[in-house]
């Protein structure tokens, strides 16, 4: 059985990565961290076809993450990769591979925008544009078929960058996030009434629409 990693790159700069889209911000005036409802809404669609676990290098240190990563020894690993934190990610994502034989599919804003940007890195084998739920799981099953990836919307390799974003007509089709409840209590938020916290995703995509935004 397949091996599937989601994971959440440490970074030194503190970088806090939205819950869905790639607003990548630092940690400034107060220390925060919120949980990854993205990766955990990725998890609850693979972990019926595959062994999956969810990494969170933001609520761990570098050696600590890059300690589970090994022990999990995982085939294929997911990221949601940003513009902000793209050098960092990628100087932890080459300590984890290494010479192993891991794909990696990265996918969120920057994976969107700049596709042959992320394809161009030699530790990066999939890019996902547009909404990755509706990609994912024929990715991950067929990652070996090139010729089959062709045809799926959004999924991007070294050798076909496609036209098409992924797009999900219909949201009630994904399943609710699977969250992670022994890690719930390393997260942490000031203006949460109490702790432990999780959040919800209301909208997809912001309702108001800034023009400097990604996702109006």
């Amino acid at each position: 059985m397949k091996k599937v990693l989601l994971l959440i790159p440490s970074n030194k700069k503190g970088f806090i990565r939205d819950v869905y889209y790639g607003c990548w911000h630092e940690k400034k005036f107060i220390d925060y961290s919120w949980p990854p409802i993205g990766l955990y809404q990725l998890y609850s669609i693979l972990e019926k076809n595959f062994k999956t676990l969810v990494v969170d290098g933001s609520i761990l240190n570098e050696q600590q993450a890059i300690s589970k990563i090994r022990k999990f020894s995982p085939n294929i690993i997911i990221l949601n990769i940003g513009t902000f934190t793209f050098k960092d990610d990628l100087i932890f994502l080459r300590k984890i591979k290494n010479n192993l034989k891991i794909k990696v599919i990265v996918c969120g804003e920057f994976a969107t925008t700049s596709p042959k940007e992320c394809l161009n890195e030699d530790c990066i084998d999939y890019a996902i544009k547009g909404e990755p739920e509706g990609a994912i799981l024929d990715l991950v099953k067929n990652i070996e078929n090139s010729e089959f990836l062709k045809k799926i919307d959004g999924v991007c390799f070294k050798e076909h960058i496609n036209e098409n974003s992924s797009f999900v007509e219909n949201l009630d089709s994904i399943p609710f996030p699977k969250r992670s409840i022994p890690e719930a209590k390393n997260y942490k938020n000031p203006l949460a009434i109490e702790n432990p916290f999780t959040t919800v995703l209301a909208t997809r995509g912001c309702p108001y629409s800034c023009t400097f935004c990604t996702v109006p």
